[in-house]
């Protein structure tokens, strides 16, 4: 019996990245791997933990922590929403070179900050339980505002999750590699 794995398949990548906040690409580049990194650098504002009403207004600025290896990116309002329980997508990254050195990789997964995504899962594991209660009790009212709850929440965060991928995606598709890369 062979087994075949699901996420090579495209269509299911696609399907699981459109209903999990995750996702990962690796691009293939003939830009060098220092030229990259210096124009993430140029491109990429420093982490800022300062509060100001013009930050707040142009929320759409990339800041983040940049070395010639490895980046981790969030869109805007550094000081506000990374390192804290966010939900908001960051962007981390990997850049290296092929032995000849002929070709770079750049290596990016999007995903939630961990510790905003373990206090949703606390609240969606309690929204459960209160709804076997409710089931149990016959509760019509119970249900019914915990399931809009869960959906609310879910979509919300997946709709998110989902623009800012696409955003993250153009920058380093657009901004860094110029239209020069292909996906592996």
């Amino acid at each position: 019996m062979t087994l075949i794995d699901v996420t090579s398949v495209p269509t299911i990548k696609l399907l699981l990245m459109k209903i999990t906040p995750f996702f990962r690409v690796v691009y293939e580049t003939d830009i060098g791997h220092n030229e990259v990194s210096n124009r993430l650098k140029q491109n990429t504002n420093d982490k800022d933990w300062e509060l100001s009403l013009s930050k707040a207004i142009n929320n759409r600025v990339m800041e983040g922590d940049i070395s010639n290896t490895s980046f981790t990116i969030v869109m805007g309002k550094y000081g506000l929403t990374y390192g804290k329980t966010s939900l908001l997508p960051i962007m981390k990254g990997r850049v290296w070179e092929d032995n000849s050195k002929s070709k770079t990789f750049i290596s990016i997964i999007i995903r939630p900050f961990k510790t905003g995504v373990i206090i949703l899962s606390v609240f969606y594991v309690l929204s459960l339980i209160s709804l076997g209660i409710g089931i149990q009790r016959g509760d019509l009212k119970l249900l019914i505002v915990i399931s809009l709850f869960l959906i609310a929440s879910y979509l919300s965060i997946i709709t998110k999750f989902n623009s800012e991928v696409i955003t993250y995606t153009k920058f380093m598709e657009d901004t860094i590699l110029q239209g020069n890369y292909s996906k592996r």
